[in-house]
């Protein structure tokens, strides 16, 4: 991990967490991932089977481990945000909540695809077409998150759009007096 980028350096995360009764699990490598499963491995970055094993493998051990219910949520930060929604959308029932804060969603338009070579590529060093294959490949329709967001709500998991502030700027009318 990167000095500075991790969930609990950048937030309040255990103090949040800390009087409530939840179970926090946070991966602590992954970067540059996109928390998927790439399609080769890479020179620089290795093996990357993420999404199978946060869906697939990790989720027993953790509900095993920690005696937990059963009910899984997930909320990704960054790079990890469209991530998080990914995730939720391939997982069928498995999680009953998800939030994405503050990164990339649309990976599959050429701004999109544009930043994920600037965090796979310039940041991590690694080769993006060892993740999704050729940026005009039919591996990229893995990537297209956001059209499929409309999975989430047939799943149940409704996002919800952030509250607008309850301060307005009001601007005066043409030929009015602001006041």
């Amino acid at each position: 991990m990167i000095d500075g980028t991790g969930w609990m350096e950048s937030s309040d995360i255990a103090e949040f967490f800390s009087d409530k009764n939840v179970n926090v699990v946070i991966p602590a490598t992954g970067n540059f991932s996109y928390f998927t499963d790439w399609d080769l491995d890479d020179p620089v970055l290795g093996r990357n089977q993420w999404q199978t094993f946060l869906l697939e493998e990790l989720p027993p051990v953790v509900d095993e481990l920690l005696d937990a219910d059963g009910k899984q949520s997930i909320i990704g930060m960054s790079m990890s945000a469209g991530s998080a929604l990914d995730l939720a959308i391939r997982s069928g029932d498995l999680y009953s909540g998800v939030a994405s804060l503050s990164g990339c969603v649309r990976t599959s338009d050429p701004v999109g695809q544009l930043y994920v070579r600037l965090v796979v590529e310039r940041r991590g060093k690694g080769d993006v077409e060892s993740m999704w294959g050729p940026a005009d490949g039919s591996a990229l329709d893995r990537a297209r998150r956001l059209p499929q967001c409309g999975r989430l709500a047939r799943q149940g998991l409704v996002p919800v759009e952030p509250q607008r502030s309850a301060r307005h700027v009001r601007r005066p009318r043409s030929g009015t007096r602001g006041g």
